[in-house]
């Protein structure tokens, strides 16, 4: 098990004007601000890791000054280290570095102590600057310390900057202990409402509560779980992963928001409003609490050691109540919606999406055809094995195997050369994520309803299979800050697919066309939030370019308000012709989740000015192209004849022999689905079947004398040929059996 980690306490100090707050702000935030309003001191907190060992560390930004004839004395407690900043462009700064380490040691009364001197703005062109890096490593030399040149602006050398800083003080063999309470800090994140809380549990382990860096949080979780303030840790853990939601000042009408708009998209989406209203009190609540407790952070009470601990417990009795209170907020913001885009069709019942277009090949006619099912066409390709796939997986297990293998490859290599020529990056991605990435790009009730968990006995590492490259390509740009010169960043995502189909019991249960494994090829866009709306139709369009050259028809249909999960401010879905069901059936669902997904994720964009509140946020949209073996479906009712398989042009270089017909090589079971089939079976000897409301001990009774039996369940599953034992074994319940004509 990893060390804990050590809480470290440094203060960056320096002259005014030389971009001390640019150098922390750019390595805690991650970005560059030109300036700082107001130069005031202010407390920001990192987990630097150094030879292996994490260090949760505090750094105190202190206000600059001309003159440091009186330093503050909470300058010095508590402080492990001292970042002395310089700007390379003025001599006055350079020189006040000796004037401040002098200070330093006189107070605390020793002749050394750690410090890194750090001199900023090395980007300056020569002529502008009035320091050279030759005279700071003769000032370090002198002061027996450390020395780098940086650039905030260009973010150069500023993480060197903090880890020489962690060397210094582990260099020191007896560096300062904090005085006071030390385990407990208020660390303010620059820019933003959030707050991350560090707090000790006992004595054995340190959590920091990190609402926006989950990985800081697994980091130093070490040892038992705790009970904290009555959460369960993991319990807190799950409230402070699940993010993905809308920003706090959207619901805030004195920061720019608006939240008569959230209820109106709550109820369009048929989803209580009044949610809208909690989320406001619960902020005014928390907010009323987190200024308290930064009330009473600025009383100085440093003279007088009891008051200091008295105060320092007041303190922490109203952080760790802004804790709690910060934590249910967002609980109850991540329960509410995107904002339902204007044009969506409001209604809570999909049999009232709105038809937008639709398409078919000249001369095809779109109607209910007496075909062949699709699994039926496969079999008779002798393309694939469910018999094998249920023995070996279970429900709706499958073999691909010959035309099977080869169409489905088809449609993938085609699928990704087609997104190749329109200007996506393929990529292929991993097959499972973390649970900390999964939690910000999937809903909660997919964890229980759709998703594989991989358990290797690690329980902080927890992963789990993807249900669409969606999942890792959204995490693949996390925690960056994209700019305009980056966007639009167009993937075309690969991946196996791996659902549970918790809630699809009875729906489509026979073929290949909802199983638990599958392949898709995936659109997903970063885009600027202003052009998001052009890029979503360009998606839609692809998508019925590519069904178009396949010769498919299809609808699309605008998804309604009632029906958008979370994350989609607006969907759209084609939707395919099978001829053998007469129906349209789902192939493409486009979304545009606008910055849903990138506000958990932290992918940012553009500048953020000193006037705005809220950080910019790129747009993140996803379309399927082609879930392979889905298509694959469509394809085989479509494109089938008496004696085979017509391949459609496209796919037709990519299969052996570039064949334009596939003949049929094997004749089907008496089991079968379509009316057309079952022309020949009906002159068969019909099988006993097990009368309704059987138990399995009476049904095993009758049916003794047969080996196999075919079995449809009443709520749409089937099971061809399946033995009695195995029907026993998956728990079907008796009431389903039912005569196979049936």
């Amino acid at each position: 098990m990893p060390a804990p980690p050590k809480q470290r306490k440094i203060a960056i100090v320096g002259s005014r004007s030389v971009g001390k707050s640019s150098l922390t702000v750019q390595f805690v935030d991650g970005h560059f601000v030109e300036s700082y309003y107001p130069t005031i001191e202010n407390t920001f907190s990192k987990v630097i890791k150094y030879k292996g060992q994490e260090f949760a560390t505090e750094i105190v930004d202190t206000a600059g000054q001309d003159e440091y004839s009186i330093l503050n004395s909470k300058h010095f407690i508590g402080i492990h280290g001292y970042v002395l900043v310089y700007s390379v462009a003025s001599m006055q700064s350079f020189e006040m570095v000796e004037v401040i380490k002098d200070k330093i040691l006189n107070h605390l009364g020793t002749e050394w102590v750690p410090i890194t001197i750090v001199g900023n703005k090395s980007d300056l062109r020569p002529e502008q600057r009035q320091v050279t890096p030759e005279q700071g490593k003769a000032l370090a030399e002198k002061f027996k310390c450390a020395f780098t040149e940086a650039s905030a602006r260009y973010n150069e050398n500023v993480t060197k900057g903090f880890e020489l800083m962690i060397e210094q003080i582990e260099k020191g063999e007896n560096p300062n202990e904090p005085s006071g309470d030390s385990k407990f800090n208020l660390v303010r994140e620059f820019g933003s409402w959030e707050r991350y809380l560090s707090r000790s549990l006992g004595t054995e382990a340190d959590i920091v509560l990190c609402p926006q860096l989950t990985v800081m949080l697994r980091r130093v979780v070490y040892g038992q779980w705790y009970t904290f303030n009555g959460y369960s840790l993991p319990a807190l853990i799950l409230d402070v992963t699940i993010l993905k939601m809308l920003d706090v000042n959207d619901f805030i009408t004195e920061r720019g928001g608006n939240p008569q708009k959230i209820k109106e998209s709550q109820r369009r989406r048929y989803a209580p409003e009044e949610a809208v209203d909690e989320v406001i009190a619960l902020y005014e609540d928390h907010r009323k609490t987190q200024y308290a407790a930064t009330q009473k952070a600025k009383e100085d009470a440093s003279e007088l050691l009891q008051q200091k601990i008295d105060l320092e417990k007041e303190k922490k009795t109203w952080l760790d109540a802004a804790a709690e209170k910060e934590i249910i907020l967002k609980k109850k913001i991540g329960t509410i919606g995107n904002i339902v885009h204007e044009s969506v069709p409001v209604n809570n019942d999909e049999d009232h999406n709105e038809l937008l277009r639709t398409w078919a090949p000249e001369g095809a006619t779109v109607e209910k055809k007496d075909v062949l099912s699709h699994h039926e066409v496969l079999t008779r390709l002798d393309g694939y094995d469910p018999e094998r796939g249920v023995k070996v997986v279970g429900h709706r297990g499958y073999f691909l195997k010959k035309w099977g293998v080869f169409l489905n490859q088809a449609l993938i290599n085609y699928g990704l050369e087609f997104l190749d020529s329109k200007g996506y990056t393929p990529l292929q991605t991993p097959q499972f994520m973390l649970k900390e990435y999964m939690a910000k790009t999937a809903q909660l009730e997919q964890f229980d309803e759709e998703l594989y968990k991989v358990v290797d006995g690690d329980a902080q590492n927890d992963k789990y299979l993807i249900a669409t490259s969606e999942q890792p390509i959204s995490a693949f740009h996390a925690d960056e800050w994209l700019t305009a010169k980056d966007v639009p960043i167009r993937y075309a995502g690969f991946s196996s697919c791996y659902r549970r189909e918790a809630g699809s019991h009875g729906r489509d249960a026979w073929g290949i066309f909802r199983v638990h494994q599958f392949e898709k090829i995936e659109q997903f866009v970063l885009t600027d939030p202003e052009k998001s709306w052009e890029e979503f139709d360009r998606m839609i369009s692809f998508s019925e370019e590519f069904y178009q050259s396949l010769g498919v028809p299809y609808r699309v249909v605008a998804i309604v308000s009632g029906a958008l999960n979370n994350a989609a401010a607006k969907k759209y879905d084609l939707e395919a012709w099978f001829p053998f069901q007469g129906e349209y059936k789902e192939l493409v669902s486009c979304s545009n989740c606008t910055d849903y997904q990138s506000r958990a994720l932290e992918i940012r964009y553009g500048t953020k000015l000193q006037t705005e509140i809220r950080k910019k946020y790129v747009h993140a949209l996803n379309s399927t192209l082609c879930a392979t073996e889905r298509a694959l479906c469509c394809l085989l009712e479509n494109f089938q004849t008496e004696e085979g398989f017509n391949v459609p042009a496209p796919l037709r270089k990519y299969l052996p022999g570039a064949p334009e017909f596939i003949p049929f090589s094997k004749e089907l079971p008496k089991d079968t689905t379509s009316q057309k089939a079952k022309g020949k079976a009906d002159k068969a000897p019909k099988p006993k079947v097990a009368p309704v409301g059987a138990t399995p001990t009476e049904a095993a009774e009758k049916l003794n004398d047969l080996k196999l039996y075919n079995l449809i369940a009443l709520d749409g599953r089937c099971m061809h040929n399946m033995h009695l034992n195995q029907m026993i074994d998956i728990n079907i319940e008796p009431e389903i059996l039912h005569n196979s004509e049936t």
